[in-house]
């Protein structure tokens, strides 16, 4: 249980700086894909 809270708090962080940086790409007029974002169609 207290592998799963901590997994739990880091996919949250990761979910908010992931967010943050698409942000600032975006108002950068960049294209981003996120890390482990699976492409479906090529």
């Amino acid at each position: 249980m207290i592998i799963g809270i901590f997994l739990l708090i880091a996919a949250w962080v990761c979910a908010i700086v992931f967010g943050i940086i698409a942000a600032i790409k975006a108002n950068n007029g960049e294209y981003y894909v996120y890390p482990v974002a699976i492409k479906f169609v090529s």
